[in-house]
């Protein structure tokens, strides 16, 4: 098997995607963040992905600033990005809801919500049967900062506002940061001035110590499972 990269460099026909259908699968903003690659490979390599993966802007930028296209040609993918990291806990799903403690269901992956004219996704939704409550959960491959801790507490103030119903308690957020091998775990509480469900929080929600124990493992179970596939080959 060849990486993407390695495909393009092998071929015999001029690299390019017809203008048409980039046209009819990539929006303005796509192209605006197109237009600032300059290497003309590394630029119809992502021109193609977006369009085989439907990915939105944010997604393309994601995978821009993580090094994709560099990464598909490395022996040795050390660097884990958020897209990773989700699909090694939806692999691992049993032992991560029990991580997450008793009632915790899986209800979507990337769910899109729409604020204001813009469309955003929820990098994971589970709902607590015991707590009556959703829980959304936000990963990030760098350190937390002001601008993730915003962004998750925007969803979290939607679903209050429109996803609750009648019997639900206010939805919770958390907020999982990774800088290399750390993990680093907040909880987005704002407006929970209640002291029962606090209370009951604390005893159902896991403590950030288990969830970064268990984030660490995955990071390191992805690695040791990308060298070995690499002596393999």
């Amino acid at each position: 098997m060849q990486t993407p990269s390695a495909q393009f460099q092998n071929a015999e026909i001029e690299t390019f995607v017809p203008p048409i259908r980039l046209i009819t699968n990539l929006s303005f903003s796509h192209f605006v963040e197109l237009t600032r690659l300059e290497e003309p490979l590394k630029r119809t390599f992502y021109e193609i992905e977006p369009i085989k993966g439907n990915w939105s802007v944010k997604e393309l930028q994601r995978q821009v600033n993580t090094l994709l296209f560099e990464r598909t040609g490395l022996t040795d993918k050390d660097v884990i990005t958020e897209t990773d990291l989700e699909n090694a806990l939806l692999n691992h799903l049993q032992e991560f809801l029990l991580e997450l403690g008793e009632g915790f269901c899986f209800e979507a992956r990337q769910k899109r919500i729409t604020i204001g004219n813009k469309y955003y996704r929820i990098d994971l939704v589970f709902y607590n049967r015991i707590l009556k409550c959703h829980v959304l959960i936000e990963l990030k491959t760098n350190e937390a900062d002001y601008t993730a801790i915003t962004q998750l507490n925007t969803y979290v103030s939607y679903y209050r506002k429109n996803i609750m119903q009648k019997g639900d308690m206010p939805t919770i957020g958390i907020l999982l940061c990774i800088n290399k091998d750390e993990a680093f775990v907040e909880y987005a509480l704002a407006g929970l001035d209640e002291k029962i469900f606090i209370s009951q929080y604390l005893l159902y929600i896991p403590a950030k110590e288990k969830l970064e124990q268990f984030i660490r493992q995955e990071i390191q179970n992805r690695k040791r499972k990308n060298k070995k596939t690499v002596a393999e080959l």
